[in-house]
């Protein structure tokens, strides 16, 4: 079966209900059952690519940051 998550974002979740502390503690509940979460960061913001790696690696996935449109051919490919 797929047990990875792959999330594309920018990292700034704007939502006035998002809970930076809930969300890990999802992320980390849901990778201690083998589901893998992997995240494509776009953007030049440094605190959300702070975020995004802190979800990766609390995923026990991958982070790839992608700040330019040269950047996507190499890292997706």
């Amino acid at each position: 079966g797929n047990n990875q998550i792959i999330l594309a974002t920018d990292g700034l979740f704007n939502n006035p209900t998002y809970d930076e502390d809930a969300l890990m503690n999802l992320v980390k509940q849901q990778a201690k059952y083998g589901i893998t979460l992997s995240v494509i960061g776009f953007g030049a913001d440094e605190k959300a690519h702070k975020l995004m790696k802190k979800l990766a690696s609390n995923g026990n996935g991958n982070f790839i940051l992608i700040q330019s449109d040269d950047d996507s051919g190499t890292a997706l490919i």
